[in-house]
């Protein structure tokens, strides 16, 4: 394997982790955000 190609597969694997990292983090704050709202509209509904 060339250094050519060995440089593509790592910057694609660095691409890779980054949008998986990405993914992550914006399943993790939907998932807050939606906690917060529920905790909000449970709040709501005992006024």
């Amino acid at each position: 394997m060339s250094y050519g190609d060995e440089q593509k597969r790592r910057d694609r694997e660095d691409r890779d982790r980054r949008d998986r990292e990405e993914a992550d983090r914006r399943d993790r704050e939907d998932r807050e955000r939606r906690e917060q709202e529920d905790r909000d509209r449970r709040d709501r509904d005992r006024r």
